[in-house]
């Protein structure tokens, strides 16, 4: 099982459903991964779900943390093609103070924020970092592919 993913009581309908989804996983032939590396960060297990199986049936290999800073700990010891970071964690530090710890790290770190809700002057922040945009909750299939695929097509640079 991957970090992160330990299931407490029963399994949500909506979560069974997407689970027993069969068929070949998509890759790249309809836009999906390549076996890269995405590091999910929610402290919501549910989100941290949703998001590492449709990554995982797009064909990214995918590790899921609970907070801020079990990503920083995640980083200091391997990398991520990409951070998938939840605007708003609670307790501890958040997806834009994350993102800029992270590229203390890896100064060519890449990032989406997630966030249910928009906050203008916090996404402003995570952009300013480098983030590559923000990806809405709940997840849908079609916008994480999307999200997913455009920034890793991106240049690296320097970020931060």
């Amino acid at each position: 099982m991957r970090a992160g993913l330990a299931r407490r009581g029963p399994t949500p309908d909506w979560l069974r459903v997407l689970a027993k989804k069969k068929g070949p996983r998509r890759g790249m032939a309809a836009g999906g991964g390549k076996g890269e590396r995405i590091l999910v960060v929610d402290d919501v297990e549910e989100q941290r779900q949703i998001a590492s199986r449709i990554l995982d049936r797009l064909g990214y290999s995918v590790c899921a943390v609970g907070s801020g800073e079990e990503a920083l700990r995640y980083l200091s010891r391997a990398s991520a093609d990409l951070l998938v970071l939840d605007m708003h964690m609670d307790p501890g530090i958040d997806g834009v103070e994350t993102l800029r710890q992270a590229l203390r790290i890896h100064p060519r770190q890449k990032a989406l924020i997630a966030t249910g809700y928009a906050d203008a002057a916090r996404l402003g922040a995570a952009r300013s970092l480098g983030a590559g945009g923000c990806l809405p909750k709940p997840y849908l299939y079609d916008q994480i592919r999307l999200a997913v695929r455009s920034e890793l097509d991106k240049p690296s640079g320097i970020r931060g």
